[in-house]
């Protein structure tokens, strides 16, 4: 009993403590006012989730054909910006987002060479005329090479053409006085010829016949390489002088054409020889040849294919001598698909068909369909 009692007696204390902690822990007295309540949590803010704002976007729809033939090319795949859209057959129309004014387009595809431009969100519409994968590129290249005469060191074998329509003074007499009136005549119908191909910016060109020889006007400028044996001169803005005198070891002479940085032509001349009988076919052609180099950006392109290569690799071209066996007495067509290529593009296109120039509502880069050559 005793030792009951004991235990009895240690435990009590800590009963008390109990108890008083637990009333103390639900009276309503002073006791309470020593304890803290639990901290009241804030309540959450609801943040509305922010809603995107929506890209604006464009349309541009268009169809694709072949430059040579007008034939549809389908199956192509059109790219705007790095985002695929297939074409519809030969047809497309896209809606893409508008997140800048200047956009690249890329069109590719097993049946024609790749064709790549800049272009501006203004333009809605625009057809495009490629180059099918089998024309003959280096052909085309070679022709539209530009070199320097003077070193024969090449630039590069971008596409050289008029934007603004030139104008083109036909001198009627020599330096020396012989009056060359006769020739004027050929030379007009040639220009005629030209003129009604029916590409943009040629089509506008004008002339006038300038009554006496290139010195009397003072707008011709004798190139540093003249002499009285070697007659070669120029115009500048945006004209071609057109006269006829003495040369060293060439029936005619295209010389200087002047351009600027973005491939478009501001002036030139041509030089022919005399002759007595200017309506001879090999006469024409001389002239004919000159003016592909002044109008059409034209350059020889067996002189930068190689010889070895002719057979295969060279076209009938007007811009061809006749040592080449491959020479043209008048335009040949493909000489005209050529020319429809340069002047369905902006100046200074780059192999194999790229531009950096961006394509606007404005531009002039119509084509018109070429299928046989004209009756010269």
């Amino acid at each position: 009993m005793k030792k009951m009692i004991a235990v009895i007696g240690k435990i009590t204390p800590v009963f008390l403590l109990i108890f008083l902690i637990t009333t103390g822990c639900g009276g309503g007295g002073g006791s309470s006012s020593n304890i803290n309540p639990a901290p009241s949590l804030p309540t959450p803010t609801l943040v509305p989730t922010p809603t995107a704002t929506p890209i604006p976007t464009e349309n541009l729809s268009g169809s694709i054909y072949n430059i040579t033939d007008n034939t549809p090319l389908e199956g192509c795949m059109v790219n705007i910006d790095g985002t695929d859209y297939a074409s519809a057959g030969n047809t497309f129309g896209i809606n893409y987002p508008l997140a800048k004014s200047i956009h690249n387009i890329t069109i590719t595809g097993a049946n024609n060479i790749t064709r790549e431009t800049p272009f501006d969100s203004a333009l809605e519409n625009m057809d495009f005329y490629l180059l099918p994968s089998s024309f003959n590129v280096e052909h085309l290249r070679a022709l539209t090479t530009q070199i320097d005469l003077n070193t024969n060191i090449i630039y590069n074998q971008n596409t050289l053409r008029w934007i603004t329509p030139p104008h083109i003074v036909i001198y009627n007499q020599m330096p020396n006085g012989t009056d060359t009136t006769h020739i004027t005549a050929e030379i007009t119908k040639i220009l005629t010829e030209f003129k009604n191909l029916g590409l943009e910016t040629i089509s506008d060109m004008t002339w006038e016949i300038f009554d006496g020889p290139p010195a009397s006007d003072p707008r011709w400028i004798k190139h540093s390489t003249n002499t009285d044996e070697h007659y070669v001169g120029y115009l500048s803005d945006n004209s071609i002088g057109i006269c006829v005198g003495p040369l060293q070891n060439a029936d005619g002479i295209t010389f200087p054409m002047y351009s600027d940085a973005s491939g478009t032509y501001n002036g030139g001349g041509i030089t022919v020889v005399y002759r007595t009988q200017a309506y001879r076919p090999e006469y024409l052609r001389i002239l004919r040849h000159e003016l592909c180099h002044a109008l059409m950006g034209a350059f020889h392109p067996f002189e930068i294919i190689p010889e070895t290569d002719w057979p295969t690799k060279l076209e009938f071209s007007i811009m061809n001598y006749v040592h080449t066996g491959k020479s043209s007495m008048v335009l040949s067509e493909y000489d005209l698909n050529c020319f429809n290529f340069i002047y369905g593009r902006l100046p200074n296109n780059m192999p194999p068909d790229k531009n950096e120039t961006p394509i606007t509502a404005s531009s002039d880069t119509s084509v018109i369909i070429l299928t046989d050559p004209p009756g010269f």
